[in-house]
């Protein structure tokens, strides 16, 4: 019973915690000027990731936003310093370039939180026009991508088929593409479910749906 209870502790105070980052990252977006700050799950709640955004914070209040907020709508994604040496803290699986790096596919500037405020600032007025154009060349591709989103979904059946936030488009069309071929083994299975392409297999953590990993094997 004890045992139980700190667990539950534990849990309400995370959640706790990720709504004040997530407070945070919606602050320190519009002092930057900038579409969105963010982080993947995991790395959202490490002291490195909360440290650098109270330092962009802090020198957002000065400086204001970048290039006067001329990239309101390009997304900033803060990363492991770790990043930068082995794909365990990036999405792609790919370690960056360096402490900033454009990802064209997403539309959004990378960044890794050892990184000054000054040189993110810096970072964003480099990378943002090239990241603006990434941006509209991924809405029309988006708009090709929600067509066969609802092929998927009718054929499978499904209630709501979803992206993880950090996938790659073209690793979510693939997923996609052999989610139709697989349609009449997987139909029975996935059918009136909810299914979203991710990095990994398993049920989500609160049950909502099943994930699987873009590159799955069936």
């Amino acid at each position: 019973q004890p045992q139980v209870q700190v667990d539950v502790t534990f849990v309400l105070e995370r959640m706790e915690y990720v709504q004040g980052i997530k407070q945070l990252e919606r602050s320190v977006s519009r002092a930057l000027g900038v579409a969105q700050v963010y982080s993947t799950p995991d790395h959202s709640v490490e002291r490195t990731y909360l440290d650098c955004l109270n330092r962009l914070a802090g020198h957002a209040s000065e400086a204001g936003r970048v290039m006067g907020g001329q990239y309101a709508d390009v997304p900033l994604m803060i990363l492991p310093g770790y990043a930068r040496h082995h794909g365990k803290g990036s999405p792609s699986g790919q370690p960056l370039e360096g402490c900033c790096q454009l990802d064209s596919d997403l539309g959004l500037i990378q960044v890794t939180d050892d990184s000054s405020a000054a040189d993110i600032y810096a970072c964003i007025a480099k990378q943002g026009q090239a990241a603006q154009l990434s941006a509209r060349v991924r809405c029309s591709r988006e708009s090709e991508l929600a067509r066969l989103v609802e092929r998927v979904r009718g054929r499978l059946r499904l209630r709501h088929l979803l992206r993880d936030s950090r996938l790659a488009p073209h690793h979510f069309e693939r997923a996609c593409k052999e989610l139709l071929e697989r349609s009449d083994a997987l139909q029975h299975v996935l059918e009136g479910g909810s299914l979203r392409v991710g990095f990994v297999n398993r049920v989500a953590p609160d049950g909502s749906c099943v994930e699987i990993a873009w590159d799955f094997k069936p």
